[in-house]
């Protein structure tokens, strides 16, 4: 890496490459922990940070043995021989459907909206580099705190509270902060999973009232879920429910 400065440099060949890009934004946004390449290359280099000459395949090691099940032959003659001179037509009345392939790469691409493509980061002059950088660290620094926040649910209401108050400053410098919403997002259902009902109407009314954004389906969908979630463990909510009970004159029997 000490040449990747030098244009005539391999290394820097290679991370001026729309290859290259893709990568760093796949490892830096995406979900490494189901991208096999990634974790190939993760794997590799905390081997060369610890070996000066590591090992690029190692020996196979299995992490868990699975015990499948055994064939039905409660109905048939041990003794008996089965061949056939082709393999038979099987039946596909008996077949289960397939099973639904999920899209990994869906939350990134919701995630990742506002993000640009390659080819504009390479135009970009040093100061659009850097506001381009400073909204991708705040974005992934409140994400990382959404995803933490329900391991400290103790004080999960003073946390909220921090992470307002910090992103009242980051928003007004970088007006307009293209990825807020997102920040909402993940605030607003890090808040639902705490069983924090105020704060999770405080934050969507903020939202609307103080950045003046309006909401998409999906912000919808996320708020209406964390409020219901809060609500269902919010004891101050279950008290004002009373159930009805009607009295004997009230029936019609």
């Amino acid at each position: 890496m000490k040449d990747g400065t030098k244009a005539n440099s391999l290394i820097y060949r290679v991370s001026q490459t729309q290859l290259f890009s893709n990568f760093i934004e796949a490892r830096s946004f995406g979900k490494s922990d189901c991208d096999e390449q990634i974790m190939f290359f993760d794997e590799l280099t905390g081997v060369k940070r610890s070996n000066k000459q590591p090992i690029l395949l190692s020996e196979f090691q299995p992490q868990r043995t699975v015990n499948a099940v055994g064939p039905y032959d409660a109905d048939l003659d041990m003794e008996q021989v089965y061949q056939y001179e082709t393999f038979l037509k099987l039946d596909t009345a008996n077949f289960y459907k397939p099973r639904v392939v999920e899209n990994f790469n869906e939350e990134v691409k919701v995630h990742l909206k506002h993000m640009i493509g390659a080819e504009t980061l390479q135009r970009m002059n040093d100061q659009e580099w850097a506001r381009y950088l400073a909204e991708a660290v705040y974005l992934i620094w409140f994400q990382v705190f959404s995803t933490a926040l329900p391991m400290y649910n103790s004080h999960s209401r003073e946390l909220i509270a921090f992470a307002r108050q910090l992103l009242d400053p980051i928003a007004r410098r970088l007006k307009p902060f293209k990825n807020i919403e997102i920040v909402y997002r993940k605030l607003i259902e890090a808040c639902g999973t705490c069983r924090l009902r105020e704060e999770v109407e405080a934050l969507f009314t903020e939202l609307k009232e103080v950045h003046k954004v309006d909401p998409d389906k999906i912000t919808f969908g996320t708020h209406y879920h964390a409020f219901t979630l809060a609500c269902q463990g919010s004891q101050e909510h279950l008290q004002q429910k009373e159930m009805y009970v009607p009295t004997m004159d009230q029936l019609d029997l």
